[in-house]
């Protein structure tokens, strides 16, 4: 039996031929595709705290911190500038804040604290976030490049956002893919009288670094202000 197997078929139990078995390189075949994913956990909170993208081939824990195993490589979390991971290249980080309403309501703005550190510890009080997107079940923002003093304006240490419209060209289509914007659903020069408000019973405001100045960002607070709807 060294060239058979047992194998379950139709309810009952058989021996059947081997199959035949094909070394496939997992790095370069075309035919596999890598859809895995990074969740991290944080105990003292017993809850699952961020999804990333990135996914190495092992993890191992050491008294020196988090290890990954990737492309050959062994690479040490939390040590490289931020968003650089895993291939060497700089990737923006992105959170999302969902507020619940119960019913369907208007959002008017949102406020936040954050703080941005430089590689030497020094603290930017002027800079926050480079980016924002607000959606729900069928609107969408898209990505708004925060501007200080522009769309963003900082009263009390709170920085306060309410320079954003539903500019999603078909509310009937799907506009997000595993979390992400989907390219060319939304229309950035939409006529200023056909962007709306948004509408529903929750949403969601997404904060983007784009992690190339270098420096590290930290979300403190976050609130919306709503109002009710007299739909």
């Amino acid at each position: 039996m060294a060239d058979d197997f047992l194998g379950i078929g139709a309810g009952a139990l058989g021996i059947t031929s081997a199959p035949t078995l094909t070394l496939v390189n997992m790095q370069t075949d075309p035919n596999i595709k890598r859809d895995d994913f990074t969740l991290s956990f944080v105990p003292g909170k017993n809850r699952w705290i961020s999804w990333h993208s990135y996914a190495p081939g092992q993890w191992i824990a050491s008294r020196q911190g988090l290890l990954a195993l990737a492309g050959g490589g062994l690479f040490r979390l939390s040590k490289n500038a931020p968003g650089v991971f895993l291939d060497g290249q700089v990737h923006p980080s992105r959170i999302d804040a969902h507020f619940a309403f119960g019913d369907s309501r208007v959002v008017q703005s949102f406020s936040f604290r954050s703080q941005v550190t430089t590689a030497t510890g020094r603290v930017l009080p002027a800079a926050t976030f480079t980016g924002a997107m607000v959606y729900n079940a069928y609107q969408a923002s898209g990505m708004i490049p925060l501007q200080p003093m522009s769309n963003l304006r900082r009263v009390n240490g709170e920085w306060r956002f309410n320079g954003f419209r539903d500019l999603l060209k078909d509310p009937t289509q799907p506009f997000l893919q595993d979390g992400w914007l989907l390219p060319g659903v939304v229309e950035p020069d939409r006529n200023w009288m056909q962007q709306k408000r948004f509408v529903d019973a929750y949403a969601v405001l997404r904060l983007e670094s784009d992690n190339t100045s270098g420096n590290s960002v930290s979300l403190h607070q976050i609130s919306v202000h709503q109002r009710e709807s007299n739909r």
